[in-house]
């Protein structure tokens, strides 16, 4: 080939302004123009020295010459590294094409430095890639659309998230797929998507917002619509931006914000300095202030001068130190009336815990000022008549009780004395008469004690079940007097409950009492068992029973089935009201069960409690045992004559008695005798009452641990407590009966 190198056309080669060269089949450089002498930095004399080995950094000797034997006839492209004479290297595109010169093969090859181009390359694939990397790992929804069809062509992860579905379930799919068919607004969705992918394609104004439906539930966004180019294809990149969270914090932001101005409370912001930011509308209803007016200015402008230096110092300590102040302010508005507000200040902290701002909530509690003084006026006012109605209260049961000594101690003495029959049914008459009053002045006096004194329950474990004895024993003669049958019916040798034994007596009095007076044929029985943790009393009756219509009031006070002018039973009404009561102070529960005409069955329910508690004794109604107390100095101060003679009559055969109508000669007495015991009335007339007549007699050393009972017609707990810590040791209220007084003698001396 070199030796007939003259008839090749050098001047064909040296005209291409690509690097154009000739190898034979062993891969020697034959020929080449002086472009491809300059790209690798030879002679054309030190090139044609050459074999393709030497400059061909991407192949071997054996891969240069298959490639030369393999292109005979054929033209194939090939990319391959290039290195210069300095040993750099370079990208070269070779353009290579088997030839036949002579019956001899060659390789014609045109060379390209494509160093420029691969850079480009790289540069572009390392944006893809960053663009890739960005696609797939933003926070957003992105989406690519064919320009086309308008269907999903590739989207981020962030997409499925948002739509809850795999992207296998989401590519080749249409937007408007994930959206309900219309709107918030009530337009179709797929009109609407359509709408702005032309307008993104004519280079419109392309964001809206846009509901998607997730799981049933709906997903706001705002979405962005461009036309970009990938790889030389256009599509549409679409953003969406999930608002769903943004919209509701600026509903509730908003919903604040209406809250805050339309507040029934004054709401007022401040800077740090106490400079006025924000008020809202009742601030200005309240102070008579606009809120052009208050802005920027310190709330002092509402300082009326009366309230105290002292309490701003305090508010501004406690604010300044992150901590809560709360107060009132007599403060004056625009117009200058003044207003009392309650006010509630706090400090606004910001993320680090540093104060920003400060808050003030306010409420005019004029009004309410005005009523708490009314309400201290009223209040006053109603303790003076509490305080005057227990006064009351006493002084009645004061003159109630009085007479009443008289009358039963005489109604029982005469009982006792006469043998004339006509003279004891007299007296067993006058007796009942004034156990009634009695009993009626008691009910009452318990129902004031319930509604003004705190009484106090003694809730103990107790075996009830003597007190049900005794109390049925108590009322068999009653029941015989009326042709009535009473019964007792206890399965248990013990029943355990927690009670008060004094309020229960009261309660079962009270029920068989009622049963029996309600009841004309028949009988009454009374039943106790216990019941898993509860403990039933039950009495029933066949009396006449209790209308449908008196069933919400039979427990109200002074109510009776029978009342008016036509009623049949005697009684106060208040036996049930005191019942319900005393049942409620021990934790329990009454209820009733009646047929008009057949009779009635009340119900009461007690908690139960362990057993093997320790069992009540018996009590034992037994006469009067009257012990000889002849020995014994007895003074008695009262000033009702009848009641002296009552007295007198009871136990005057019984101790040497000693009797005087008032204070003075009281004290004058126990000066110049010596007492064993002195009986008191309290209620004594004069300007000393009983009490004042006990501390004089306290201070003489001969009466220091003398008894002194209080024998008196005041009987409230509160009373008792009063005279048995006023120099009392012992209490007895009236009426009482002779056996009551002797068992207190007898008490009293075997002490």
């Amino acid at each position: 080939m070199k030796e007939n190198s003259g008839n090749l056309n050098l001047e064909l080669l040296q005209s291409i302004n690509d690097a154009v060269y000739i190898l034979d089949k062993n891969g020697n450089i034959v020929q080449a123009n002086d472009t491809f002498c300059k790209m690798l930095g030879y002679s054309i004399s030190e090139l044609l020295q050459l074999n393709a080995k030497d400059y061909n950094a991407s192949w071997n000797q054996e891969k240069i010459l298959s490639t030369i034997n393999e292109l005979r006839g054929k033209t194939e492209i090939f990319e391959l590294l290039h290195r210069r004479k300095d040993g750099t290297t370079f990208d070269a595109e070779v353009s290579a094409k088997g030839i036949s010169i002579n019956n001899e093969d060659y390789l014609l090859c045109i060379t390209r430095d494509i160093t420029s181009r691969k850079k480009a390359q790289t540069a572009i694939k390392e944006s893809e890639k960053k663009f890739r990397a960005l696609f797939e790992n933003a926070y957003v929804p992105i989406l690519l659309l064919d320009i086309k069809s308008f269907r999903i062509f590739d989207c981020n992860p962030a997409t499925e998230k948002l739509f809850g579905k795999p992207q296998t379930q989401i590519l080749h799919s249409l937007l408007q797929d994930f959206s309900p068919e219309f709107q918030c607004n009530g337009e179709n969705s797929g009109e609407l998507i359509n709408f702005y992918i032309n307008q993104a394609l004519k280079g419109g104004k392309t964001e809206f917002e846009f509901c998607f439906d997730k799981d049933g539930k709906q997903v706001l966004t705002n979405i962005n619509l461009y036309k970009v180019d990938i790889n030389g294809n256009s599509l549409i990149q679409v953003i969406i931006n999930d608002t769903t969270e943004k919209r509701k914090s600026e509903e509730q932001l908003k919903l604040l914000s209406l809250s805050i101005n339309q507040s029934n409370s004054g709401i007022v912001l401040t800077d740090l300095n106490g400079n006025i930011e924000y008020v809202n509308d009742t601030f200005c209803k309240l102070t008579g202030y606009s809120k052009e007016e208050v802005i920027g200015k310190n709330p002092r402008i509402l300082k009326s001068g009366y309230t105290s230096q002292e309490t701003y110092k305090q508010l501004w300590e406690s604010i300044t130190a992150g901590k809560q102040w709360t107060g009132e302010f007599l403060n004056k508005r625009k117009d200058g009336t003044l207003f009392w507000e309650s006010a509630r200040i706090s400090p606004v902290k910001d993320e680090q815990g540093r104060i920003t701002n400060f808050i003030g909530i306010k409420d005019d509690i004029t009004q309410l000022k005005k009523l708490l003084d009314e309400l201290k006026i009223a209040k006053a006012k109603a303790e003076e008549n509490s305080r005057l109605k227990t006064n009351f209260l006493a002084n009645m049961s004061h003159e109630l009780r009085t007479p009443l000594v008289g009358i039963l101690g005489c109604a029982s003495m005469i009982a006792e004395d006469t043998k004339e029959p006509l003279t004891q049914e007299l007296a067993n008459i006058i007796n009942k008469s004034g156990q009634r009053l009695h009993e009626t002045l008691n009910a009452i006096l318990d129902l004031t004690r319930l509604e003004t004194e705190s009484l106090p329950v003694d809730l103990t474990q107790v075996d009830i079940l003597p007190l049900i004895k005794n109390t049925y024993e108590l009322f068999i003669n009653e029941a015989k007097l009326k042709g009535l049958n009473l019964y007792l019916d206890v399965d248990e040798e013990e029943i355990i409950a927690f009670a008060d034994l004094n309020l229960l007596k009261s309660v079962l009095s009270h029920l068989i009492s009622n049963a029996i007076k309600y009841t004309e044929i028949g009988g009454v029985s009374i039943r106790a068992f216990t019941n898993e943790n509860k403990i039933i009393i039950k009495v029933v009756d066949t009396g006449i029973g209790i209308p449908d219509s008196y069933r919400d009031i039979i427990f109200e006070p002074f109510r009776q089935v029978s009342e008016g002018y036509n009623r049949q039973f005697e009684g106060s009404g208040l036996g049930l009201t005191l019942t319900k009561k005393y049942v409620k102070l021990m934790n329990g529960r009454i209820w009733f069960n009646s047929k008009l005409g057949e009779g009635s069955a009340f119900f009461v329910e007690l908690n139960a409690a362990e057993k093997h508690s320790e069992p009540i004794a018996d009590e034992v109604n037994e006469k009067p045992k009257i012990t000889d107390f002849r020995s014994k100095q007895v003074l008695l101060v009262e000033d009702d004559p009848i009641n002296i003679q009552t007295i007198t009559a009871f136990i005057g055969n019984l101790v040497h008695l000693t009797s005087v109508n008032n204070a003075n000669d009281a004290i004058e007495i126990a000066r110049t005798k010596n007492f064993d015991l002195i009986l008191m009335d309290i209620g004594l007339s004069g300007d000393k009452n009983g009490l004042d007549v006990v501390r004089e007699i306290r201070m003489m050393p001969q009466y220091h641990s003398t008894p002194i009972a209080a024998v008196t017609a005041y009987a409230m707990d509160s009373d008792r407590d009063k005279m048995l810590s006023s120099g009392c040791t012992h209490y007895l209220a009236k009426p009482f009966p002779r056996k009551q007084l002797i068992d207190l003698l007898e008490e009293i001396f075997s002490e």
